[in-house]
């Protein structure tokens, strides 16, 4: 490998590692991910980890300046030093009758870079954005009349075209479409391929390249994710994109963008501008059985005759052609003996066939023979399991998991020699760490498969997935492996449903995973609606009061915790605790863990007795379990200090919060995010007890540290911002604060909507500021906004606290409305009087929001 050199613009050298460097050198010529991952012996994931840093050490803003740059100066520049190096050393060697010499080494040293640069013009040519296509098969055969109707389609270059190509399964819509976009004839710069079965699949493509791509926030929904990759789509220009495998089209009719050629593939022919894909001519099914049977071998006269009786039986149908060829080559069989079995298979498969499959005869005779010819019982388990799940995209770790309870490099050794012999006869392809099965082989499979067998496999499957659910493979690290898991487990409990699977509770434990999996992912619609039918399956089966039901009732208060429904949590968390306490022993952290929880809660609802009395038994239970330098002892000194602070106990609070900032500083680090957590409880704590130089400090510790792990506009990174404004009130610049708070209230609705609690947070706030600032009018008009939202939703008591002392303010002089608001607040919330006195005394002073 030639050795490269990347500079900056100063002309000092970048410290590139090895690995990075030989990275470079193939992005440099062109190189996909999956194929330096494939060269490397790496995963995907992690060759673009390795871009990523590359990246930053450069200081390209994406991968195709970053290619740009290596093609058009790290080359450039390696060269044209050589070529200096040289000519100085000819200079220095060679006396003044060596000038001819020189000359004409310079010479050729000109017609070098003229060269390099044309070559660099060739390299910017190919230098396109290419996305998730399936890898190029090693087996292919042009069909030309397709690709020259396909390109005068779209030769128009409007780039606003939509085409579907349909035809009989295993025909090759698939691969012509791939080969198709991947051919050096169309000039498109952004190749893309979105695989959409189902809508839930399409969707998962979308986040993924939009994740790729960095065109959204981690703080945005689902939703808003979708719309900006669409978006970005629309606007970038020069796009081609294929949507494979489609059903219907109003599944993805929504998610099609603008301004893009567009390719659909699919057996519907119900689809905008059907374009049909026929089977292949006598001459192009004759080169793709060559092709798959033995490309070096030459073909004698008397077999081509064979091959052709062959391919007559198989109706020039691809998908059929390629399992012939490969199982030819694999058992070493004459042709003439091919043909024979050939027969006698049609005749079992119509006999033993429940299904109508006279569209796809060939192909269903070829796979069956293949079928037999598998020696291997474990192969054959792997077909079996992956009918169950999507055809498409079935992770390696995932099929590990199913067949031997674990992920471990021995298995991966046996997985993949299972893979070898299955793809060795064409019943599976790889791509990168996933494996893939033809749709119609997928659903053959599960459809020949014997009643009990299914039932047997169903449940198999259903039990090694609820244990993977709770493994460690299932963790927000790994992300990918998640968003691939949960479409082929949405696909599985669609057929369990149609069974009556015993044990249940495996069911429920799989509910329970995916609640999990898609709060990790951001997912909430989802995530209830899988914790909610954990709880029912839960209560069916082991009854409402069971520690079962109990971990379902802690997962569901902890979500509704997040969703601000604390009213709910209080419930579902007082049911997981009462279960719990059934089996102290057994469940003795999960007591502790809501212990802590419901002392959160009751915090959150203004019931400050109780939550200081059940925080303080959850303090005794982790100073007496773990010691007292523990992290969770540290988490409960943050909230019981937190809900002290709401209690008017500035003093012990902020004790309780040093604490705990020492605590998670030597356990976690100075800079991790929960770290950040506590810094800003203390920064409150500060503030109330005007020690405003110790809370900025502090407060902007928190903020660079949020900012950096969740994005500067995550509602988090938000939330200390409103503090910092609060600060900067206290200081006398209430015009500053106004502006700093007016911005987080339109970035809170824009990102979230302004239906949180934490809106109804800000514009009491606002309305506080604005009446300091004289503008009656405007604070009026927000704490209104403010209020309704409030009492719609009760939630938090820092708010209502907030309210009374603005309302104070805005009516001291019409003690009608005043004694209203106080109505509302106490039958909502019970306030403590000597509060209300202390803002009588303190009309214009500021009380901080428990957001």
């Amino acid at each position: 490998m030639e050795e490269l050199i990347i500079k900056n613009k100063d002309g000092s050298v970048i410290d590139l590692t090895s690995r990075e460097l030989e990275i470079i050198s193939f992005l440099k010529i062109g190189k996909r991910t999956k194929w330096i991952a494939n060269e490397l012996i790496l995963s995907p994931r992690t060759v673009d980890n390795h871009i990523l840093r590359i990246r930053e050490k450069v200081g390209a803003i994406s991968r195709e300046e970053l290619c740009d740059l290596v093609i058009k100066k790290s080359l450039l520049v390696k060269e044209l030093e050589k070529i200096s190096i040289k000519n100085s050393e000819i200079f220095n060697k060679f006396n003044k009758s060596a000038i001819i010499k020189t000359f004409l080494f310079l010479a050729i040293s000109v017609f070098t870079i003229l060269f390099l640069l044309l070559d660099i013009n060739k390299d910017n040519e190919k230098n396109v954005f290419e996305w998730n296509i399936p890898l190029e098969g090693s087996v292919y055969v042009p069909r030309e009349g397709s690709f020259k109707a396909v390109s005068e389609y779209l030769k128009d270059g409007s780039n606003n075209h939509i085409l579907t190509i349909y035809g009989l399964a295993g025909v090759g819509k698939t691969t012509f479409a791939k080969n198709f976009i991947l051919a050096k004839k169309t000039s498109y710069k952004y190749k893309i391929w979105f695989n959409s079965e189902t809508p839930s699949v399409l969707r998962k493509e979308l986040l993924e390249f939009g994740e790729y791509k960095s065109l959204y926030d981690k703080s945005d929904s689902t939703e808003i994710k979708v719309i900006k990759v669409i978006k970005w789509l629309e606007e970038i220009g020069g796009v081609i994109l294929v949507f494979d495998n489609v059903e219907r089209y109003e599944n993805i009719k929504g998610y099609i963008p603008r301004n893009c050629d567009v390719l659909i593939t699919s057996r519907n022919n119900k689809m905008p501008s059907p374009f049909y894909m026929d089977v292949m001519s006598p001459k192009q099914a004759e080169n793709l059985f060559v092709k798959t049977y033995d490309e070096n071998k030459v073909i004698s006269s008397e077999e081509k005759v064979e091959i052709r009786k062959i391919l007559e039986q198989l109706g020039y149908l691809p998908l059929a052609i390629v399992q012939a060829a490969a199982y030819i080559r694999e058992n070493s069989l004459d042709l003439k003996s091919y043909q024979r079995l050939y027969e006698e298979n049609i005749d079992f498969c119509l006999k033993k066939s429940t299904i109508q499959i006279q569209d796809h005869l060939p192909v269903y005779v070829t796979w069956e023979m293949s079928l037999e010819k598998v020696s291997s019982q474990e192969a054959i388990n792997l077909l079996n399991h992956m009918s169950l799940l999507l055809p498409e995209k079935v992770n390696k770790d995932l099929l590990m998991y199913i067949l031997y309870g674990s992920v471990s490099i021995n298995n991966k050794a046996k997985l993949d020699d299972i893979i070898s012999l299955l793809k060795s006869f064409s019943l599976v392809s790889v791509d990168g760490d996933n494996v893939f099965i033809h749709r119609l082989l997928h659903s053959w499979i599960l459809r020949k498969m014997e009643p009990q067998t299914r039932k047997e496999n169903l449940k198999y499957t259903l039990e090694r997935l609820s244990k993977l659910y709770h493994s460690p493979l299932v963790h927000i690290k790994n992300i990918g492996f998640i968003r691939e898991l949960i479409p082929h487990t949405v696909k599985f409990l669609k057929l369990a449903k149609i069974e009556f699977l015993e044990p249940k509770s495996e069911l429920y434990k799989i509910y329970l995973g995916l609640s999990k999996s898609y709060d990790l992912m951001g997912e909430y619609k989802n995530r209830k609606k899988f914790i909610d039918l954990a709880y029912s399956e839960s209560v069916s089966i082991f009854g409402e009061e069971s520690p079962e039901t109990a971990l379902v009732c802690y997962a569901s208060g902890r979500f509704e915790i997040r969703t601000e429904n604390f009213i709910k949590a209080e419930k579902m968390i007082s049911i997981a605790l009462s279960g719990f306490e059934k089996q102290p022993e057994k469940y003795s952290r999960e007591i502790l863990l809501s212990l802590n929880q419901l002392g959160r809660v009751y915090g959150r609802l203004s019931k400050y007795k109780e939550a200081i009395n059940v925080l303080e038994k959850a303090l005794l239970r982790a100073v007496h379990s773990h010691g007292k330098n523990h992290i969770e002892v540290g988490d409960i000194l943050n909230e019981l200090g937190w809900v002290l602070f709401n209690y008017g106990e500035y003093e012990k609070a902020k004790e309780y919060l040093l604490q705990s900032v020492k605590i998670h500083e030597q356990n976690l680090g100075k800079n991790h995010v929960e770290t950040a957590r506590v810094l800003k409880s203390l920064g409150c704590v500060l503030i109330a007890v005007r020690e405003l130089d110790g809370a900025e400090e502090v407060l902007r510790r928190s903020h660079k540290i949020r900012s950096d792990h969740y994005g500067k506009n995550h509602i988090k990174v938000l939330n200390v911002n409103v503090c910092m404004a609060i600060l900067t009130s206290l200081r006398g610049n209430n015009h500053k604060a106004i502006e700093e708070l007016e911005k987080c209230k339109n970035l809170l609705e824009k990102l979230y909507g302004d239906n949180l609690i934490f809106c109804a947070a800000l514009e009491i706030n606002l309305a506080n500021l604005y009446l300091l600032n004289g503008d009656r009018e405007k604070a009026l008009f927000s704490f209104n906004k403010g209020t309704k939202m409030f009492l719609d939703n009760p939630s938090t008591n820092a708010v209502n606290m907030k309210i009374a002392q603005v309302s104070f303010m805005l009516f001291s002089g019409e003690k009608e409305k005043l004694g209203k608001i106080e109505e509302d607040l106490r039958g909502k919330i019970s306030i403590r009087h000597n509060h209300l006195r202390f803002i009588e005394g303190k009309g214009g002073d500021l009380f901080l929001l428990n957001t």
